[in-house]
C-alpha cells in the first residue's frame, strides 16, 4: 500500500513538475509579448511626437507663404493703380491725359 502512495506521490509530483514548467514558458512568453507591446507603444509615441514637430513646422512655413502672398498681393494691387495713373494722366502735371477724353463728341 505504502509503495501504491509512494508511486502517486511521485506521479503526481511529476505532472506538478511538468505544468509548472509549461508555467514557465508561458509566462516567458507572455513576458516577452509584455516587452514588445510596451516597445512598439514608446515607438509609436516617438512617431507621433516627431509627426506633430513635423506639422508644426509646416504650419508655421503654411503661415509664412500666406503673409509673404498677402503682400505681394497688395504691393501688385498698388502697382496696377499707379501705372493706370501713369497711363492715363501726365507726368508732370497729373492732368487727364487724351485717352480720359471722349472721342465721340
Amino acid at each position: 500500500m505504502t509503495a501504491l502512495a509512494s508511486t502517486a506521490v511521485e506521479y503526481d509530483v511529476g505532472l506538478i513538475d511538468a505544468a509548472q514548467a509549461e508555467l514557465r514558458q508561458l509566462h516567458l512568453i507572455y513576458t516577452g509579448l509584455a516587452g514588445g507591446l510596451i516597445l512598439c507603444g514608446e515607438g509609436l509615441v516617438v512617431l507621433l511626437l516627431r509627426h506633430n514637430s513635423l506639422l508644426d513646422g509646416t504650419h508655421r512655413k503654411m503661415k509664412d507663404l500666406t503673409n509673404n502672398l498677402r503682400e505681394a498681393s497688395g504691393e501688385l494691387k498698388l502697382q496696377n493703380y499707379r501705372l493706370k495713373h501713369v497711363a492715363h494722366h501726365d507726368a508732370l502735371t497729373g492732368l487727364p491725359n487724351r485717352i480720359l477724353f471722349p472721342t465721340d463728341l
